[in-house]
This record gives structure tokens, C-alpha cells and sequence, in this order.
């Protein structure tokens, strides 16, 4: 009989909690692999099912024609529900890619303190300026 699992559940077993992982994101982080680590924000966020998932390159291309061009003016952004900060980070690669803007004050907020955890690690070497958030 298939057990039923709460939200907490899933969530915890998709950490990245681990000293693997961590150091693994941390080198894709130094070496600048964009799409390795737009990918697996997005996996850890939950985007990786087989019904809707989602790869950094369509949410780049998304956010290259549709936002960056409404963005342009915009000093920070914050997002609720921000999870691992996937959607922060690709936005901050596609704005700097296209040399809009070189610091931004950026934010997020997430129920799931793991993932929050996470999206700090990812940003805490990026040119922006932290405008708080956290868990719960």
C-alpha cells in the first residue's frame, strides 16, 4: 500500500543538505556553469517532474524576451516563494548578460527553510545587495 506523504516530506528529501552536493554546487558556482545551476535549483524547487518540468534554458529564454526588456529600470527584486532562488538566479544571469544593470538589491522568501538555506548559499558571492527574507 503506497504511504501518503505530507508536503514537509517531499520537500526534506529534496535538500541539498548534503557536504556532496554542497561542494558540488560550489564548484559549479566558482567556474560560473549557468545552466547546471539554474537546472538544479529548479530540480530542488520541484520543477524535475515528468509532467512539468522545466530546464534553465526555456526559463532564460522566457525571461529574455519577456522580462529583461520590462525590467531594464528596476534596481531590486524579491521574491515570494523563492525556494532555492532558481528564478532569481537565472533573472540576475539574463539581466547581466545583457548588461542592464551590474548590482541589484535582490530578496526571496520560502516556507522551506532547507531551501532558503540554499538560495543564501548560491548568492552570497553574487554582485547584489541582500534585502532579508528567510524561512517561515
Amino acid at each position: 500500500m503506497q504511504q501518503n506523504k505530507t508536503w514537509k516530506d517531499i520537500w526534506t528529501q529534496k535538500s541539498a543538505n548534503n557536504q556532496e552536493e554542497l561542494t558540488w554546487l560550489k564548484q559549479k558556482l566558482q567556474s560560473n556553469s549557468t545552466t547546471e545551476i539554474g537546472d538544479y535549483l529548479l530540480k530542488l524547487n520541484g520543477f524535475d517532474s515528468k509532467t512539468g518540468a522545466l530546464n534553465s534554458g526555456s526559463i532564460r529564454a522566457f525571461m529574455e524576451k519577456n522580462l529583461a526588456p520590462k525590467l531594464a529600470g528596476c534596481e531590486s527584486f524579491y521574491d515570494v516563494g523563492c525556494g532555492s532562488g532558481a528564478f532569481l538566479y537565472l533573472l540576475l544571469q539574463v539581466l547581466q548578460d545583457k548588461n542592464i544593470a551590474t548590482s541589484y538589491r535582490v530578496g526571496g522568501c520560502d516556507y522551506s527553510e532547507p531551501r532558503v538555506r540554499i538560495a543564501n548559499f548560491v548568492f552570497e558571492n553574487m554582485p547584489i545587495n541582500p534585502c532579508g527574507g528567510g524561512g517561515r
